[in-house]
Order: structure tokens, then sequence, then C-alpha cells
């Protein structure tokens, strides 16, 4: 077991560095861009003033040559040769290069970033999948002379009496007239820079790996080895949802895009919905809202017969009707958590998901730190916690309640963005966010029973798109989701094609549908207006050549070989001659199209995608209400740590759910009783996720009114009573108190 863990924590390790790696260029690069906008900001004036004179003295030579006057007079007449010189003089000191080239801004703060970088570099196996490797050999030459004390300073240098050359052929174009001078004398700044960028490149695209790692492997590590392979397809268990050849799916496909593109033209006179203007530009109008006006008002009445409940005794109840407890196995025994220290580990969740820490909780209740920190160094671990949250979610699936909002066979998935509020290695910059701090985001995904049952934490920066498939294909509950639904930031063309492979119906809202370029497989025949909307043609052939590879690499992803967000992040990076990356692309234009076609046709199916991010929106309401203490945001350094704060809070909001599920038909009965009618199109969105009756602030006791005052002081604590609490309490405590 110790084996396993440290191999796990060496994998872990490494991908934390090569993600900081990746995170520390991308900042140097945005930083010269910044640089350069700030430069442009603070000289706005100069910029205009100096146009302006050069603008005239430009104007009085053109006049000289037009009426044929002498140029010097001229233009002196206009500008005088003293402000004429100062101006050309401040411009040459202030002009950015022709093609706004930022580069020469980032060396500053490259010089501080340096030393850690070779450090890196010299610490990890770095190993090209290519032939050839100008990245690894520019930076292992820089390793040689640094083992000598000195830096790439010129093309040919001498090293312990021995004339080294140095590679070249990393630097590109854009690298190239800040790293070499016409001398052959080198920028050593600039080539490490250069060559540590196209490394981050290689490294995204699948051309570089690190032995290791888990997510910076050999692409080909990622797929069901060859020999496992051909077994799966001669046994037919491949597990695919389409396991045709490529020549029968084309033709199937391309069917049903003529039957589509044939009913949408017979039927476009009678869609309300869509206009097509004078310049042949498509639009289509916005639903109504499918939840009835008097839905909130109906909702805030039931809710109000609930009984008020504190959070721990509604986790008591849920507990003592799921049992979900059963799921948190000791870390070392895998024994579940014994009857007696139940109580322990339920305040352990909720110091975690309420986000007050371990200190505050210990303080509001009767365990002590050190017992709180026990049970959640021993029991709490994603896998315990996605059990719980799984058989907890199964409860409210099977009872009669969830049959008015959904069967388990549709989903959703969005992002809710958390503010971290230390220095940690996966938050991220973004300032429509997180103004000038970092963040995450927690992606949520969302049944249609109302209830989420994944929760991961990825990076802001990310296209949300990579983690679609992930808990799809990889949760613990009795859903059977064939239906998906996501915003346009949860599409992408590969998340169309993994997604028809493995059997889901991928439903995104796409924002700005009409810009997208429809493809038609081989040539169309007259639709009349439908015709505008297709731009282009599906390359077949490209598809039917790697057909073995695209099911290949979805078949790892349903045999869990690999996961899905770890393979979409590769090809997403491959250069474009990626055989397999553009035959999956190809393929998903072609569902894409489809899905489009659909869409404008289908109503229903825009309103069963509406209902469902709204249903992922009530999630994030409930999220943030219960995750308020130390103001929302995240005090955690570590990804572990981050990912179990954000399941704990999973785990309250589906045990919210679960205890509402069992209140809300009690309710509803007794609100008709008063004579009042609930029809059933406002029955089906009294959803389980109200919170006005749950007390989170806990009790506040005045019972000690005349046993102290100011002149009957309180007893201050002994060294036995003062526990020592973890970093992040700690900083927690100093930022909010001002206090070391």
């Amino acid at each position: 077991m110790l084996v396993c863990y440290l191999s796990e924590l060496s994998q872990d390790l490494i991908d934390q560095i090569l993600d900081m790696f990746d995170k520390l260029m991308t900042e140097l690069m945005t930083k010269g861009k910044n640089r350069q906008k700030e430069h442009f900001k603070v000289n706005a004036k100069k910029f205009n003033s100096h146009l302006l004179i050069l603008t005239a003295a430009s104007k009085a030579l053109l006049k000289a040559k037009t009426e044929g006057l002498d140029p010097y007079a001229t233009v002196f007449a206009q500008v005088d040769e003293t402000t004429l010189v100062t101006t050309v003089n401040g411009a040459e000191g202030i002009v950015r290069p022709e093609d706004l080239d930022y580069l020469d801004m980032i060396e500053n703060k490259y010089r501080h970033m340096r030393a850690a970088l070779l450090e890196m570099y010299e610490t990890l196996n770095f190993q090209s999948v290519l032939k050839k490797q100008p990245t690894l050999d520019a930076l292992n030459h820089v390793c040689l002379l640094a083992q000598s004390k000195k830096r790439v300073t010129a093309v040919e240098q001498k090293v312990d009496g021995t004339i080294v050359t140095a590679p070249l052929e990393h630097v590109t174009n854009s690298w190239m007239p800040h790293t070499v001078t016409n001398e052959n004398k080198i920028n050593p700044n600039f080539y490490e820079a250069s060559a540590y960028c196209r490394l981050r490149g290689n490294l995204r695209a699948g051309d570089s790996h690190v032995p290791g790692s888990r997510r910076y492997k050999d692409f080909e590590s990622y797929l069901i080895p060859e020999e496992p392979w051909e077994h799966l397809l001669a046994s037919e268990t491949v597990g695919l949802a389409i396991t045709t050849d490529a020549a029968a799916y084309l033709e199937s496909q391309k069917t049903l895009m003529t039957q589509l593109m044939q009913s949408l033209k017979d039927d476009l006179p009678d869609l309300a919905d869509i206009t097509i203007e004078a310049d042949g530009s498509w639009h289509l109008s916005p639903l109504d809202s499918e939840v009835p006006a008097e839905v909130k008002n109906t909702q805030r009445r039931i809710y109000n017969l609930f009984p008020r409940v504190s959070i721990p005794d509604l986790l008591v109840q849920v507990n003592a009707t799921v049992g979900f407890l059963r799921h948190f196995t000791h870390i070392g025994t895998g024994e579940p958590v014994p009857v007696d220290r139940q109580a322990v580990l339920l305040a352990a969740i909720a110091a975690s998901g309420l986000n007050h820490g371990l200190t505050k909780m210990a303080e509001s209740c009767s365990f002590t730190y050190k017992q709180l920190a026990g049970a959640r160094d021993l029991y709490i671990r994603e896998e315990t916690l996605s059990l719980a949250q799984a058989d907890i979610d199964n409860f409210v699936l099977h009872s009669q309640v969830s049959d008015a909002w959904g069967d388990g066979t549709k989903s959703s998935s969005d992002g809710m963005r958390i503010k971290v509020a230390v220095q940690a290695a996966n938050s991220d910059r973004n300032a429509r966010y997180f103004g000038t701090g970092r963040g995450v985001t927690i992606y949520n995904h969302v049944a249609d029973i109302g209830l989420p049952f994944s929760q991961k934490v990825i990076s802001t920066n990310d296209r949300e798109a990579l983690h679609v498939i992930d808990a799809l294909e990889n949760h613990e509950t009795d859903l059977n989701i064939q239906e998906h639904y996501t915003d346009t930031h949860g599409y992408t063309d590969h998340v169309f094609a993994l997604t028809a492979l493995l059997g889901y119906k991928f439903a995104p809202r796409i924002r700005d549908l009409f810009k997208l370029k429809l493809f038609s497989i081989g040539p169309i025949d007259d639709y009349g207006n439908v015709n505008t909307l297709f731009k282009d043609r599906i390359n077949t052939m490209l598809i039917e050549e790697n057909w073995n590879e695209i099911l290949r690499a979805a078949a790892s992803i349903r045999h869990g070989t690999t996961s899905a967000s770890l393979l979409m992040r590769k090809l997403a990076s491959y250069p474009k001659q990626n055989q397999i990356a553009k035959a999956l692309l190809e393929m998903g234009r072609i569902e894409r199209t489809i899905h489009i076609l659909n869409w404008l046709q289908d109503p229903a199916m825009r309103r069963r995608t509406m209902i469902g991010l709204n249903k992922g929106e009530n999630v994030h309401s409930l999220q943030k209400v219960l995750f308020f203490a130390r103001r929302g945001e995240f005090w955690d350094r570590k990804f572990e740590d981050q990912s179990n704060r954000a399941s704990c809070l999973g785990l309250l909001v589906s045990a919210v759910g679960a205890w509402n599920s069992v209140y809300l038909p009690r309710s509803i009965e007794e609100y008709c009783r008063r004579g009042n009618a609930l029809p059933p199109e406002i029955r089906q969105h009294i959803g389980p996720l109200g919170h006005e009756h749950l007390n989170l602030i806990g009790h506040y006791n005045f019972d000690s009114m005349q046993q102290f005052s100011l002149h009957n002081l309180l007893p201050l604590r002994c060294v036995a009573d003062i526990e020592i609490v973890d970093e992040d309490d700690i900083e927690a405590y100093v930022a909010f108190s001002g206090l070391y």
C-alpha cells in the first residue's frame, strides 16, 4: 500500500510541477502583452502629440511636391526644425515594432524565473517522441554551460577547452531578432525563454513527455495497447455505441442529415422562432421562460411549511435514513467509521462543506480540533465522499417524489467560480471572475432529479468541454444518463464525436449559433435557404483512414485506460498534422451539424436543455448559500484539499435535497389540504433545493447574562487549552484579524 501511495504521490507531484511550469510560461507571455498595453496607455498623449506634429510636417512635404515649392522651407515653415527633431527622437523612443512584437518586454520578468526553470529541467527527465528534438538539444546545451557556470552568449563558445556550438533550430522567426545579433552574439535570456516556450508547446501537444507523469506521458500510453484492442474487436466487446465500419457510419449520418435538411426546408414557413433577413442572415428567437410566473411564490409558500432544521440535525437525520456514513472507511484498515466516531466525522464534513475550517468548527461544537482533524485525515477522501454522495442521490432517485423532476436519464454540467485566497499552484488569474486575484472553478454535473452527482475542481482558464465526459463515464450512482446539456463553454467538436461514440446524446446550448459552419457529407441538393447554412464538406477519407484509431481512442475512455479530459487535452493541443485529432474533429463536425439541424426544428429539445441548465444554476445557488464562511473563498493550497472541500460541499447539497425530498410531499399535501391548487405544470418546478428553512448560523446562548461582566472576567486559557491549528486556519485568522 505504501509503494502504491508513493507511486501515486510521485505522479501527482510531477504533474503539479509541470502544471506550474505551464502557468509560469503563460504568465510570462501575458506579462509581456500587458506591459505593452500599459506602454501604449501611459504614452497615449505623447503618441497623439507626435502624430499631430508629424502629420503636419508630412502634409507640408506633400504640398511642396504638389506646388513645386522648396521642401525644407515649406516643412520648417509649418513645423520648426527643433520641434521636428525633438518629435522624431521622442517617437523613436516610444514607438513599438511594426508587428507589435512584445517579446522584448519579458526579459526582466524572465530573469527572476530562470533559476527555478533550470532546476526543474535538470530534475525531470524530459523526452521527445520525435526523431528531432531541437528544444531539448537547446536546453541540454544550456545545462552543459551551466555546469561551468556559463550562459549561452554566442553561437560558438569555449567550454573546458572545447568549442561548442549553440543549437538554434528551436528559435522561431519571432524570437530570432531578440536572440541572435549580426555578430553571432546571443542574448542568453531570450535563448532560454524561447526554448522553454517551445517546451511548453511540445508538452501540450504530446511531442515531449516526462516518464513518471500521469498527464504528460507519451500519447500512445493513453490508449488501449494494440494486443488487448485487437482482442476487444475480435470478441465484439468494444463497448461503444457505434461499432459499424466507417463507410456504414458515414452513409447513415448522410441519410439522417439529408432528412433533416429536407424537413427544415419544408417546415421553415411554420417555424415562428426562425427568421431570415433580406441579406440571408438567420435569427433564432429565444424561448419564453419554461417556469410559470407563479412557481416562485408557490414554492415559497410550500417551503414555509417545512420545519426549521440545522445542518447538523439534517445530516444526522439523512444518515439515519440512508446510512451514507458506511462508505467512509479508515484509510489504513478499510473498516467503516465506528458508530462512536460518526458524529465527529459529520462535524468534519460540515466544517469543510460550509467552509468554516476545523478551528472555527471546534469553537462551535463539542469536538476538539484534534478530533476533527483525525476524522478528516482518516476518513475523508475523494472516493469515500463520492460513494456517500451517490448513496444519497440514489435515495432521491428511487423515491416517488423524484418522478416529477426526471427519471435519471438526463444531466447538465456547468462551472462555478471560487476565489482562492492563498497562493495555490492550481489557481489562475482571470480578471473577469476574480479581479486582481486568482481562483479556480468547481465543475458540477447535475442530474435531472435536481441533485449534483459529481463535482471537480478545474482551472478557470480551462475549456470546460474537456471535463464534460469524465463524470458521465465515472459516477457511482444508479443514474442512466442518456442525454447531456451544457452551455457554449461545454462543447467542442471533439466532445460531439466522443459523446456519439460513447452513446450519449449531446445537446449543448451554443451561443451565436449561426456564426458556426455547417458541414455536408458530399454534395447536397437544393434545399433553398437551408443551403446557405452549409459552408464546407466533411473530409470523409480522413475518417475512413483513421476509423480504427477513432474507435480505439473512445474505447480507451470506456474501459478506463484513460480519462476523457486527459485524452481531449492532448488531442486539442496536437498540431494540425495529427491524424487522430483531425479525424475526430471531422466526425465531431458531422454530429454538430446534425445537432444544429435538430435544434432549429425541435423547440422541445431547446426547452429540455434550458430546464437542465436551470437545474444546474439551482445547485450553484444552494452551494453559494452553504459555502458562506470565509467569504466563500478557498483557503487550501493543495489541489487534493480543494477537491475534498468541493466534494463535501456537493455532499451537503445532496443531503439537503434528500431531506427536502422527504418533507416535500407532506408539505404539498398540507398545502393542497388548505384549499390551494397545484397543477402539474407548476408541481414539476417545485424542486428539492429550497433552503430558507435551513439554520446555517447555529444557536446563540444568552443564558449567562448574570454570570460574567467586565468586572467579573472570564478565566484565560491555559496552555493545555490552546490547540495547534493547521496552516490554512492560521492564514485565515491572520487575514481576518490583521494580526500574526
